[in-house]
């Protein structure tokens, strides 16, 4: 069943849920920041900082499958994965 938008944007509208979305994708990019196997991926140490003070972080591949990544994690639907990534990405 598919959702309505105004039930797409209450729940991403929910700060609690929010803010465990924030972390969640903070800790990822903490994560792929310091993975060697990641060394050379261009992966600033400082990303999960930014997003931790609602700044927005810029665009890559990497960073951009993170999000989707976690937002799967979340079983956000892909509205809603579609609202977080403009929230999070510049």
């Amino acid at each position: 069943m598919k959702k309505e938008w105004g039930e797409v944007t209450n729940r991403l509208e929910n700060a609690g849920f929010f803010q465990d979305i924030r972390r969640a994708v903070a800790e990822k990019l903490d994560d792929l920041a310091t993975d060697p196997k990641l060394k050379n991926g261009d992966i600033p140490l400082d990303l999960g900082e930014k997003i931790r003070k609602g700044e927005k972080v810029p665009a890559s591949v990497v960073v951009r499958d993170a999000i989707i990544s976690v937002g799967q994690d979340f079983r956000l639907m892909p509205d809603e994965i579609d609202i977080i990534l403009e929230r999070f990405l510049e």
